[in-house]
């Protein structure tokens, strides 16, 4: 995720600065929490996301131990794609790898994890709504 680990520390900022686009563009929100997914019940996992309109970009990372770098698919701001990686903190995810696809609907998140290791099983689902 080297374009993440750049932004690094300036990610508060980069979604502060991002909230003021959010009034004159439908991207995505900066901060998620989860309702439903089909790895179980987590009412603690949160996602946060700071976004680059110009450059069509967004970087994730969520609180339960895995990030990513996704971009728009077809100048769609409700829609990307990419890929990302579990962390050290991730037990037998730790380090994996997958593909991600994120659809936005009003202030829902849709995502879809495919690990690249076909051992960790089938994809997972997830849905969030915007909390900022």
């Amino acid at each position: 995720m080297s374009v993440l680990r750049s932004v690094g520390a300036a990610l508060p900022a980069l979604l502060l600065s991002s909230a003021a686009a959010h009034a004159q563009w439908n991207g995505f929100c900066g901060n998620y929490q989860q309702v439903t997914s089909n790895a179980g019940a987590c009412p603690t996992c949160t996602l946060m996301i700071a976004d680059n309109p110009e450059l069509q970009f967004y970087g994730v990372i969520a609180n339960n131990g895995w990030e990513a770098d996704l971009y728009w698919v077809d100048g769609n701001e409700g829609v990307a794609k990419g890929g990302g990686r579990w962390n050290d903190m991730a037990g037998a995810y730790e380090e994996q790898r997958f593909a991600v696809d994120m659809t936005r609907r009003g202030d829902r998140l849709f995502m879809q994890m495919t690990h690249y290791n076909p051992a960790l099983g089938t994809p997972i689902t997830a849905e969030y709504i915007c909390r900022d």
